[in-house]
């Protein structure tokens, strides 16, 4: 575990504990949208916490180290953030949950948490930051849009609790890397819907 990968006066983005387990019950109850976006709505508190804590890549999906965080303000749980180390390949890095409250929506913080996060990301060596993000969520879309990233293929029918999502897949090389050179890494990543070479390497 990780003491701190971001800190201010009045925030800590540290590693998740199972201490942390009723103010992230809390915190999901709070903001129920997301879940209702993303799965249909809220889940059972202990399926969901396990969701949360102990969840990892299926097994075709190979990785190296996988870090479960949580955004403090001081013993309150306001965020919620899942990175995978090494998914498919060295070097790339992967945002499986980026979760900010919805009060603080708007106010700049989720771009400040974010960019800590990335920060974080390239100094333990990633080389493609990479996430998924549900089709009908056009407001994280264009988030991830104002951060770098593209959109390089979409997966159709990805069971999440009571739905089944197209799930675009996006990519943020880190100079010198390009889209291409992700594609050429791996060869797990297959899209129901993907780009051409071409136009993965002007992504």
């Amino acid at each position: 575990m990780i003491d701190s990968v971001w800190a201010s006066d009045e925030w800590q983005l540290c590693s998740a504990r199972r201490t942390h387990a009723d103010a992230v019950w809390a915190f999901v109850r709070a903001n129920p949208q997301f879940e209702q976006l993303v799965s249909g709505g809220l889940g059972e508190r202990d399926a969901m916490l396990d969701e949360f804590f102990d969840s990892v890549p299926p097994p075709h999906m190979p990785y190296g180290k996988l870090h479960k965080l949580v955004l403090l303000r001081g013993a309150q749980v306001e965020g919620l953030v899942d990175v995978t180390v090494d998914l498919l390949a060295r070097g790339v890095w992967h945002v499986g949950l980026f979760q900010i409250g919805e009060a603080h929506w708007g106010t700049g913080l989720a771009q400040r948490v974010y960019a800590a996060l990335e920060g974080w990301m390239l100094q333990g060596g990633a080389q493609w930051l990479r996430l998924g993000v549900v089709a009908q969520n056009l407001r994280g879309e264009r988030f991830w849009l104002r951060q770098g990233y593209q959109r390089i293929g979409s997966r159709h029918g990805v069971a999440m609790g009571r739905l089944h999502n197209t799930v675009h897949v996006m990519l943020k090389p880190v100079p010198p890397q390009t889209p291409g050179g992700y594609f050429a890494a791996q060869s797990h990543d297959v899209f129901d819907d993907a780009f051409t070479p071409s136009s993965r390497d002007s992504a």
